[in-house]
């Protein structure tokens, strides 16, 4: 910033241009926009159409083709409240780092686009399950679902 007297002041601000842009899966949940990475999605469905059953510490599992993952509802993990019934929901099939699956269950599936991605934590604290937050072209903000967070959180739960 310099001024001079009788001329004015100038300013100069300088704005780091790091962007990363990632393919996502733009899903609903609790009637606000979240988006999964497509890198993670193996698959979706419907949830009536998923053979969910319980394993024996009583988590939840989804058996695809003959092997059992653990499932987060995206509702109950974050807090959030739905008003769509649990028939009409969607499991979106997704694999961790490694070969570590894990189904979220989401209100609705919108579609895929690409975002441009920002991290939280320089603004906010670390949230469990999220890995950042990005402006939709609509101008609404949807966070990006973590799904290897998800899936250690899921783990966590599952040693206790």
């Amino acid at each position: 910033m310099r001024s001079t007297p009788g001329q004015g002041t100038r300013m100069l601000l300088r704005l780091p241009l790091t962007l990363a842009v990632l393919d996502v899966m733009l899903v609903e949940v609790g009637g606000a926009p979240y988006v999964v990475p497509l890198s993670s999605i193996v698959e979706t469905m419907q949830c009536d159409r998923a053979d969910f059953g319980r394993a024996p510490s009583g988590r939840r599992v989804l058996r695809v083709r003959g092997e059992y993952v653990h499932v987060t509802d995206l509702v109950t993990n974050f807090g959030i409240r739905t008003k769509v019934a649990d028939k009409d929901r969607f499991v979106v099939l997704c694999e961790a780092e490694g070969s570590a699956k894990i189904a979220i269950i989401v209100d609705q599936i919108i579609g895929q686009q690409q975002v441009v991605i920002k991290s939280l934590e320089e603004n906010f604290r670390r949230i469990a399950g999220i890995a950042g937050g990005t402006i939709l072209g609509d101008g609404n903000v949807a966070l990006i679902v973590d799904v290897q967070g998800l899936k250690s959180g899921s783990e966590q739960k599952t040693a206790a």
